[in-house]
């Protein structure tokens, strides 16, 4: 083999290290391509730990997390069941926010209804004030709309979460889902709707104005890149959740 070749040859592996780091780091960046002019709508999925709390703090405004609530201890665990819980307190979690901004917190409370919703309010509400944590700046998420009436009667953002996978329903339940969301809509006009991207020609055709709260938990490499520049496109979408892959405290 000729030094030419062998210097050809020991460029291109280069290059082929250098190809290999960055594909392997790309899935942890958080400027993703298809969100590209769009960063400040793209918020961190399911933080529910401080060391994952800590990186996502550096790079998004906002974060998501999952809250279980327990009548006995009057606490919330910061935890998505069936995981194991870490016994995180959503007060200790609460404290850890360094930030001179406090960031945007998205509470899916797992097990709000509505014979609990006043006691989690109260909760809620203690923590606020114990914090000084602007309410503009929390959205309690629940699948059970009426649960939400007490939090956005005390000033907190509240969001409906929609029926999963809508757009597989057949043409018949659909009709029915789409009254009963309208119906909803209706008797609490104040409500946001949130669901995940796949749902969201679908909503935006029946529901084009109402404030949406939007995820895509996709891996680094997907073929939905346009789709998701379209969602994060329209002015009634006020959030995207986006897979954030700590380095650590991932759970």
């Amino acid at each position: 083999m000729t030094k030419g070749k062998k210097r050809n040859l020991f460029i291109f592996a280069i290059l082929l290290i250098i190809l290999a780091a960055l594909l392997y780091s790309y899935q942890y960046t958080v400027k993703r391509l298809e969100f590209l002019g769009y960063y400040n709508k793209v918020y961190a999925h399911r933080v529910n730990s401080i060391e994952k709390l800590n990186q996502a703090l550096k790079h998004f405004k906002g974060v998501e997390l999952d809250l279980v609530y327990n009548v006995n201890t009057d606490k919330f665990d910061v935890n998505h069941p069936p995981a194991e819980s870490i016994n995180l307190s959503f007060e200790s979690y609460l404290s850890a926010i360094k930030t001179d901004t406090l960031p945007f917190l998205w509470l899916d409370i797992k097990n709000l209804e509505s014979k609990n919703s006043y006691k989690i309010l109260s909760k809620l509400e203690f923590l606020v004030n114990k914090f000084n944590y602007p309410k503009d700046k929390l959205l309690v998420e629940s699948l059970v709309p009426v649960a939400l009436r007490p939090f956005n009667g005390s000033g907190f953002k509240t969001s409906y979460y929609l029926k999963p996978k809508l757009y597989l329903h057949d043409s018949l339940n659909l009709k029915t889902e789409i009254k009963n969301i309208r119906t909803v809509l209706k008797n609490q006009p104040y409500l946001a709707i949130s669901a995940s991207y796949e749902n969201y020609d679908l909503i935006n055709k029946y529901f084009p104005k109402e404030t949406k709260y939007m995820w895509a938990i996709t891996p680094a490499y997907h073929f939905k890149q346009l789709k998701i520049r379209e969602v994060l496109k329209d002015s009634t979408v006020a959030i995207l959740l986006s897979n954030f892959k700590a380095k650590k405290g991932n759970r």
